[in-house]
């Protein structure tokens, strides 16, 4: 997947490239093309924020690949709501242990 800026609308040359690379073998997820190096150490480290802000809908990619996409979306919205559920578990528990709390310990603050 590649995040670039063209130099103009008909021009086949980018001004700034970042590539996320699937197989690579040297190691580096990320490859960059920019002539600025403020740009590229402001970049640098920050790879996987930027990636992650970036929203494509599912039917704007390949035939091919939507359903597979719809499936990752899928388990992945499961899981959230899975998160979701043991966390909002966890703070009742917590309000029920609190509440015998005072109940036993009028005195108690927390």
């Amino acid at each position: 997947m590649s995040i670039f800026v063209k130099k103009s609308l008909y021009s086949l040359l980018y001004e700034f490239e970042l590539s996320l690379l699937a197989h690579n073998d040297n190691g580096n997820k990320y490859n960059y093309k920019c002539n600025s190096q403020m740009v590229s150490s402001v970049i640098y480290g920050n790879e996987d924020k930027i990636f992650k802000k970036i929203f494509i809908k599912i039917e704007d990619c390949p035939k091919w690949s939507r359903e597979a996409l719809y499936e990752l979306r899928n388990n992945q919205l499961l899981e959230q709501a899975k998160l979701e559920e043991e966390r909002k578990h966890k703070e009742k528990r917590k309000e029920k242990i609190l509440a015998i709390k005072r109940k036993i310990f009028p005195f108690w603050d927390k």
